[in-house]
């Protein structure tokens, strides 16, 4: 088996050892989950440049992630399931989501505490007896106490010595700043090999699909400038004399060294459930026959690597065992983490994807050639402004043999499987508000994404106390209080 060992680090009950129905009381256990996997197994081939990944004694390749575990403390209460919550850029999500729980914010001027316990929100999870398995798998995470990541090793070359090559990234801020990172929302950039590499590139254009312009060299610089508007040498990072503009779309490309191996990640999320399925006390498994069936939740980012996870066809394990049973994808688009096709427009000089169900080609009217809009919801819960905004002429629409026209509305598709949690919510809430509820309908509508029809019995106040009950739960919009 792949994974050969687990270092726990800490081990605490969960909401102070609160009972949670049939299941009883729950623990979190941290620690570190040790993984050691043949790069020359037909299981592992579909991962990019494991075979160039550096090899133990036995020729495999080692790595490790960091892996939480909230399960019964007395496993055999529990339903013999597991989530495997794929974890956001380090954060966990299914928690926070089918309880309704906290979602800790790590790094940043008030960062959660990484010590913290987990919040069982609503308990919803528990109360149905799973165990949630948090494990890491992205190896370039901020360096924040708390995230849940992976660590592994770099491809090299032959002779064991770093990969070094050219690298492109594009670089976007919501505000004029004078330096900014080489990677996105604090990720472990890239680092320039030669702080003054005279071949390095610096564009910058305002549209993608708008010519680019060369910024002169001596106008930009790697380093970072502090708050003091000192500058600093740092070679994660870019500064342009007189600053950068919000909005606008910079791309850098320059020589850097190492290569890491991403998709080490799939191997870890795989073999960390087969594990949990499948492995005994003597690799140190604390759920050891007592898990039958795993399910795995991502959402956005996780959502498309899951998506990504069972078209590459990652989920058999090394001894040929179905590792996850099923997977929920939440608004993961239709992409996956691949080369996207792209085919020539029918009017306009700009690519589309080739395989889009319609395609719609058209021109921004110009300045004088506007309409007012509004006032619409916003996410604010205000009403928003009347906004004169341009108009747009359709030139072509194209096509594929029988679309499938996609209406997306408002709230998204996506939270609708949270219904049934969010009438949960609002029966607790008129529970502890004294209000005897006889039925509750909750549908979604509006930027505010709720509505709840209850039907209260009618006793003198309570019609009052049911909607400043309802209106509490988060997220909901209008409440209807009709007789039992």
């Amino acid at each position: 088996m792949p994974v050969t060992g687990f270092e726990i680090k800490r081990r605490h009950p969960v909401a102070d050892g609160q009972e949670f129905g049939d299941a009883g009381a729950y623990e979190e256990i941290v620690g570190t989950l040790k993984f050691a996997i043949d790069p020359e197994h037909p299981a592992n081939e579909r991962i990019t440049d494991v075979k160039l990944a550096p090899r133990n004694a036995d020729g495999l390749v080692e790595f490790e992630s960091d892996l939480t575990i909230v399960a019964p403390v007395d496993p055999s209460r529990g339903n013999n399931r597991m989530l495997l919550d794929v974890v956001n850029r380090g954060n966990r999500v299914s928690v926070p989501m089918f309880n309704l729980g906290e979602r800790p914010v790590y790094g940043g001027v008030h960062p959660a505490d990484p010590n913290d316990p987990v919040d069982p929100g609503n308990g919803f999870l528990m109360r149905h007896g799973y165990s949630v398995i948090s494990c890491g798998w992205q190896n370039d995470l901020p360096p924040f106490d708390g995230l849940i990541g992976m660590h592994s090793p770099d491809a090299t070359n032959p002779d064991g010595s770093p990969i070094t090559g050219r690298i492109w990234t594009q670089l976007q801020r919501g505000e004029d700043v004078s330096s900014m990172m080489l990677s996105d929302r604090d990720h472990r950039a890239y680092e320039a090999v030669d702080m003054d590499e005279p071949g390095a590139t610096l564009t910058v254009r305002d549209m993608p699909d708008l010519p680019s312009e060369t910024i002169p060299r001596d106008k930009w610089r790697f380093g970072r400038i502090d708050d003091n508007g000192e500058y600093v040498s740092d070679p994660g990072y870019v500064s342009l004399e007189g600053g950068f503009e919000k909005g606008r779309l910079y791309q850098v490309a320059y020589t850097t060294t190492g290569a890491r191996v991403l998709g080490l990640g799939f191997a870890a999320l795989r073999d960390c459930t087969s594990w949990i399925k499948h492995g005994d006390s003597q690799v140190d498994n604390p759920l050891a026959g007592h898990i039958e069936h795993a399910f795995s939740y991502g959402i956005s980012q996780t959502g498309r690597l899951m998506r990504t996870f069972i078209y590459d066809d990652l989920n058999q394990d090394e001894e040929g065992r179905e590792a996850l049973d099923g997977i929920i994808s939440n608004v993961a688009g239709g992409m996956r983490g691949g080369a996207v096709e792209l085919a020539p427009c029918e009017t306009i000089d700009t690519p589309c994807i080739a395989n889009a169900e319609i395609v719609l080609e058209a021109e921004i009217l110009p300045t004088g050639w506007t309409r007012p809009e509004g006032r619409f919801g916003e996410f604010t819960r205000l009403m928003g402004g009347l906004h004169w905004n341009p108009l747009v002429r359709v030139k072509a629409i194209s096509v594929r043999p029988d679309p499938v026209y996609y209406a997306l509305h408002m709230p998204w598709e996506n939270i609708w499987p949270s219904m049934p949690v969010y009438e949960a919510a609002v029966r607790r809430v008129l529970k502890e508000a004294g209000v005897f509820v006889t039925a509750v309908n909750v549908t979604p509508g509006g930027c505010c994404h709720w509505h709840a029809i209850i039907a209260v019995k009618p006793l003198p106040g309570d019609g009052k106390n049911a909607i400043m009950a309802a209106l509490s739960v988060a997220d909901m919009k209008h409440v209807v209080i009709v007789d039992e």
